[in-house]
């Protein structure tokens, strides 16, 4: 048996996959398998995954139709028998040691659940790459006691984001039966990562950054728009509102708000770029300052120490002048360019 279950699926990621692949087969760490799930690709993904079945033993492929993220994640995990779980998107790849690091710290300060930091590359059309890397503090927690204060930190809503940069134990997902849910389109790591929280008695945040998150400028998913994201965005606020009160006895959380409101400009910021018409992004605005959840988030912010950039939405969204966040959106979206993001 291995140690470690790597699930990697993929749609259409021919151009990026051999560098996964290779990433993983490269790893100090020797006892791992790779599941390839190929959900449905129309390029040639399907020989590339055959290529390296041939060629790796520890290398094993599934096919199926196109039923999304959720349902290829769920079927790799339905395969796997690692005593440890990770997830690799297509276009991404990691650091050599990176597995054997985290095997090792798990070994050593055993826990539930192990968070990691990450590189974020920023790939542009014309070559051009920009690096940010987020880090965390070594440090284990025992939940019961240490999480209200682990909240406080304005990195802590990366707990909730990706499971890329998480490493699961195998027998805890299956105890507690955890899957990706498949009727999730949008912002499907986070009810994932709610439920395997909701049973954590300890956390490890692990100082290893190895796990590179790469986003080509052509394929980000804020070229993408569909009329369920801010219903999408306010459930997810739900869920983490609801977690938080029930299980850590956290109430008006601000990492929930701020990830709210970040997740708002985040919408409108779609909408421009799939250039829907003005009226359209100021109609969204006008349904933002309108809902329930916007007017709680914003109070939430006014009682707790917040980063710049929830302080920024907040003020921004107070105004409630429909122009005036129109502006800022566009500023928003001008500056990610200038900064290469």
């Amino acid at each position: 048996m291995p140690l470690l279950s790597i699930i990697l699926p993929v749609y259409n990621g021919a151009p990026f996959l051999q560098r996964a692949v290779e990433s993983v087969i490269n790893q100090t760490l020797q006892s791992w398998e790779l599941i390839l799930v190929n959900d449905g690709s129309t390029d040639n993904t399907e020989s590339i995954c055959k290529e390296y079945l041939q060629k790796e033993k520890r290398i094993h492929y599934i096919s199926q139709d196109n039923r999304g993220l959720s349902a290829a994640r769920n079927a790799g995990f339905s395969y796997a028998v690692g005593q440890y779980i990770a997830f690799l998107d297509a276009d991404d790849f990691i650091s050599p040691t990176y597995y054997e690091q985290l095997i090792h710290e798990q070994k050593n300060h055993p826990a539930d659940f192990i968070v990691t930091g990450f590189i974020r590359e920023f790939h542009h059309e014309n070559g051009e790459k920009h690096i940010t890397t987020i880090h965390w503090e070594q440090k284990r927690i025992d939940v019961s006691k240490q999480i209200g204060d682990a909240c406080r930190s304005t990195k802590f809503y990366h707990i909730y984001i990706h499971v890329w940069n998480k490493l699961y134990r195998r027998d805890f997902l299956q105890r507690y039966r955890i899957t990706f849910d498949e009727t999730l389109r949008y912002g499907e790591d986070v009810p994932y990562n709610i439920r395997v929280l909701s049973h954590c008695s300890s956390i490890l945040f692990s100082e290893h950054v190895g796990y590179h998150y790469v986003c080509h400028s052509s394929l980000r998913l804020t070229n993408s728009w569909n009329d369920t994201l801010l219903k999408s965005n306010a459930h997810i606020y739900r869920q983490i509102v609801q977690h938080e009160s029930t299980n850590w006895h956290i109430e008006q959380s601000s990492i929930a708000a701020g990830m709210y409101l970040r997740g708002c400009f985040l919408s409108l910021e779609k909408a421009i770029n799939c250039n829907l018409p003005s009226s359209k992004v100021l109609c969204d605005i006008g349904t933002i300052l309108e809902m329930t959840e916007t007017n709680d988030c914003i109070q939430a912010l006014t009682k707790h120490h917040i980063s710049a950039e929830f302080f920024l939405y907040c003020l921004i969204l107070r105004t409630k002048n429909q122009k005036l966040i129109y502006l800022s959106v566009l500023l928003r979206r001008k500056l990610k360019i200038i900064l290469g993001r």
